[in-house]
């Protein structure tokens, strides 16, 4: 059975990339039944007070939270950054992480090493809303289908139509290993196939996003977890890198 989305961790550091991610949040799900869990994770680096550290998030709440109708609250954690994080996944069980783009190597570590699934926003994302996401389909059978569920709920939640994206260099396609659990998924979801012929998978992804607006590009991290293959990251890095777009990574 297919669960509704309930709670999303969200990693912040009080710098503007986190507040545009809970901008994000409040403009995309704020018709959903969900809550949000901010966690802020002090490095023994920082040296900051819990008094300290309450002060910088009520400035950041008065800026970026002011207004939002989603419940929140707050863990201060101390710590390891990603130790901190994949032990509250542990404990709060959340269907989403959200973390915005900062340009360093978080997100990237923390799509090879988090067993959840992790919803990315660039800084510069002004996406009202999510009509039109793209799955990135590498036609790899899926062992575990249920990985598919964040993107039903947000499909379904969005009445978003689903373009099932295949970028090919050869002139025949393989067989499609994975379409039994996608069609099951998307079901009564609007959703189409498409195969681009491609040496370059990026620029042609990018492309594709920029004809049909897409405003959401979904990915099946295969480096770790019950779907597992030897991919490497190497492009969920590079899309990271030259994408412009929320990244939904799928385990």
């Amino acid at each position: 059975m297919i669960k509704a989305m309930k709670t999303i961790l969200v990693p912040i550091d009080f710098q503007h990339a986190s507040g545009k991610a809970l901008t994000y949040i409040e403009r995309v799900f704020k018709d959903q039944s969900i809550r949000m869990e901010l966690l802020h994770v002090s490095t023994p680096a920082e040296k900051s007070t819990k008094e300290e550290i309450q002060k910088l998030f009520e400035k950041f709440e008065f800026e970026f939270l002011k207004n939002c109708r989603i419940p929140y609250s707050l863990t201060i954690a101390t710590g390891g950054l990603l130790e901190e994080i994949q032990k509250n996944i542990n404990e709060k069980h959340p269907s989403l992480v959200v973390i915005g783009l900062t340009g360093n190597t978080l997100v990237k570590a923390l799509v090879k090493l988090m067993n959840c699934p992790v919803l990315i926003i660039p800084s510069n994302n002004e996406t009202p809303s999510i009509r039109n996401i793209v799955y990135a389909n590498d036609f790899h059978s899926i062992k575990d289908s249920s990985a598919l569920e964040p993107l039903w709920n947000l499909a379904q939640a969005c009445d978003a139509m689903v373009h099932v994206l295949h970028v090919t260099r050869e002139d025949v396609l393989p067989k499609d290993e994975s379409e039994g659990p996608l069609e099951y998924y998307l079901d009564h979801i609007k959703h189409e196939y498409v195969s681009l012929k491609s040496d370059d998978f990026v620029a042609a992804i990018n492309n594709y996003a920029a004809d049909k607006k897409i405003d959401l590009l979904t990915l099946m991290i295969r480096d770790h977890g019950k779907n597992e293959l030897q991919s490497g990251g190497q492009l969920v890095e590079q899309l990271l890198t030259e994408t412009n777009i929320p990244v939904l990574n799928l385990v």
